[in-house]
């Protein structure tokens, strides 16, 4: 349950607030998010060139949430978007070859842009890249505001499949709590020797979850199992 929002406000990001989008992922994202942590990626810097490219394509979707304090004006929390169609995906999306960052090289395992998901025969979706709050605005739903709010908008855009990647617990939790269906993981644990992870930093939170979830459609298309 959200409790007293009075103090934020949410707006549409665009391509203008790259800079300050990017700092809040340095400092609150890529510093906490176990899979970062795991991979020796804290950084942008460390992330790589792929990641800047995702940033800015989910920047200028349209689609992507900002959170913003009212009275310093900073953005404190941002959920980034953007919406694919299946006969149009590109590989670059699920991870080329020669990609250095281990980070998506593991996502690639279960990308959403991945055959498995093309097979389902549903298009347009609803990609859901990356959530963050700040730390000091935490536990007061404001993730759940935007998912919701990011749901509702790809559902006006005709989208009738949302997808989205999971690295932590506490993600996850608030996905089923929205009824979002698990359908892969990948247990780091099992691909620790192949990318020399030392999973023992993240305790408890060794499995990455590939989520989706229907959107209303006039179209019937039954759930996938």
């Amino acid at each position: 349950m959200a409790q007293d929002s009075s103090d934020i406000e949410l707006f549409m990001l665009t391509s203008d607030d790259y800079e300050e989008v990017a700092q809040l992922f340095d400092e609150q994202y890529a510093k906490r998010n176990p899979l970062c942590k795991v991979c020796k990626e804290t950084s942008l810097e460390d992330i790589g060139e792929s990641m800047v490219k995702d940033i800015k394509r989910t920047l200028a979707s349209g689609l992507s949430i900002g959170v913003r304090d009212k009275t310093t004006k900073a953005i404190v929390g941002f959920r980034l978007t953007d919406i694919f169609h299946v006969d149009k995906t590109s590989t670059y999306h699920v991870g080329e070859e020669d990609e250095p960052s281990i980070m998506y090289q593991l996502l690639a395992r279960f990308s959403p842009h991945g055959k498995e998901i093309q097979e389902l025969g549903i298009s347009p979706i609803l990609e859901l890249f990356a959530v963050c709050v700040h730390k000091d605005y935490g536990g007061r739903g404001i993730a759940a505001m935007i998912i919701k709010k990011t749901l509702e908008l790809g559902d006006e855009q005709g989208c009738r499949l949302a997808v989205v990647q999971i690295a932590n617990s506490l993600s996850e939790k608030i996905y089923n709590r929205l009824n979002f269906q698990t359908f892969k993981v990948l247990d780091l644990d099992t691909v620790a020797d192949e990318f020399d992870l030392d999973t023992s930093i993240i305790p408890g939170e060794t499995i990455l979850s590939l989520m989706v979830k229907n959107l209303p459609s006039k179209t019937s298309n039954p759930h996938p199992q």
